[in-house]
C-alpha cells in the first residue's frame, strides 16, 4: 500500500485500487488550548477506579446540563469527593488520600470528558497530571493530553438526598444478584420495565414480566432485617449500580418501598450509590 500527500489531499493506492481523499487547510484546524494552572500529580489507578464507579450515574442528555457533569470537591483541601447524579440515581465516592483542590473548592467536569480519560488511564503505574484553570481542566497521561471546558452552574445539594440512617438492612452477594437481574430482564415487557424485589424474613425473590408475555422468578440468598416488602427497580440502573460497586457483597439500606435506597460495599464506607425505586402497578 502506498500513501502520498499533496496540497489537495491524500492518495491511497494498493494493487489496482486507488482512493483520493480531499483534505482541508491545516491552518483551519483549531489551536489546541494550553494547560492552565499548576500541575497536580495523582495516581492513575485510584482516580480511574473512582471514575468507573461514579461517572455512569451522570446524566447523558443535555436537557439538564448541570447533571451531565461530575462534581469534584474538597471540604478541607486534604481529600477529594466525586459525585454524579441523573436524578434517578446517584454515586458518591470519597478519596481521602487524593488531593487536587483547595479548601472548599469544587469544579464540575463533563462526564463525557471523564469517560474518555478513563479509557486513557490503562496503565495502573502511570501518573496522572491535572491542570486546573478558571474555565477549563486538562489531564495528561503519559504523552496524551485531554482538555475540557468546565460545566458552569451550581450543582444540586446532593447530601440531602442521601438517607443518613435507613432502618432496614439487606445484605446480598453482589455478582449473584447482578446475574439474576440479567436473567430476569429477559422476560421484562420492555427494556426499562421494572423488576420486582420481594423481601421477607423467609427469603428474597426477584421477578420480572407479566402474565401475558411470560414471567421470570428467581430466589437469591440474602440476609434481611426488616418487614415484608416489595420494591420495583429500573433493572438498568440497579444492575449498573451493582456492577460499579464491585466486591463480593453489598448492603442495601432501605426505608420503605418508595424512598431512596442506598447501596454500599459490605467492606468500606467510601462509596455510596443511591437508586430510586419505581412504583409498582
Amino acid at each position: 500500500m502506498d500513501i502520498a500527500a499533496d496540497q489537495d489531499g491524500v492518495t491511497v493506492s494498493g494493487g489496482r485500487a486507488q482512493f483520493h481523499l480531499r483534505g482541508m487547510d491545516a491552518k483551519d484546524f483549531p489551536v489546541l488550548p494550553e494547560p492552565e494552572g499548576s500541575a497536580v500529580e495523582l495516581p492513575v489507578a485510584d482516580f480511574a477506579a473512582a471514575l468507573r464507579q461514579v461517572v455512569p450515574a451522570a446524566a447523558h442528555d443535555d436537557t439538564r446540563p448541570i447533571l451531565t457533569g461530575v462534581l469534584l470537591s474538597s471540604e478541607d483541601g486534604e481529600g477529594l469527593t466525586m459525585v454524579a447524579t441523573d436524578s434517578y440515581r446517584l454515586a458518591r465516592k470519597m478519596l481521602p488520600k487524593l488531593s487536587m483542590l483547595g479548601e472548599g473548592q469544587s469544579v464540575l467536569v463533563p462526564s463525557r470528558a471523564l469517560s474518555e480519560l478513563e479509557r486513557l488511564a490503562v496503565d495502573p503505574d502511570a501518573t496522572l497530571r491535572v491542570f486546573l484553570g478558571s474555565l477549563q481542566v486538562s489531564f495528561t497521561v503519559d504523552r496524551t493530553s485531554l482538555t475540557s471546558r468546565l460545566v458552569e452552574g451550581e450543582y444540586p445539594d446532593y447530601n440531602r438526598l442521601i438517607p443518613t440512617d435507613p432502618p432496614i438492612r439487606l445484605e446480598v452477594g453482589r455478582q449473584g444478584l447482578v446475574d439474576a437481574i440479567k436473567r430476569a430482564r429477559l422476560m421484562a415487557s420492555g427494556p426499562d420495565s421494572p423488576i420486582r424485589m420481594k423481601l421477607a424474613a423467609s427469603g428474597a425473590e426477584l421477578s420480572a414480566g407479566d402474565g401475558e408475555g411470560g414471567l421470570a422468578t428467581e430466589q437469591f440468598d440474602a440476609t434481611y432485617e426488616g418487614p415484608d416488602m416489595s420494591l420495583g427497580f429500573n433493572p438498568k440502573y440497579l444492575g449498573e449500580a451493582l456492577e460499579s460497586i464491585g466486591g463480593e457483597s453489598v448492603v442495601f439500606g432501605l426505608t420503605d418501598s418508595l424512598k431512596p435506597v442506598i447501596i454500599r460495599p459490605s467492606a468500606g464506607e467510601d462509596l455510596v450509590v443511591l437508586v430510586m425505586p419505581v412504583r409498582l402497578s
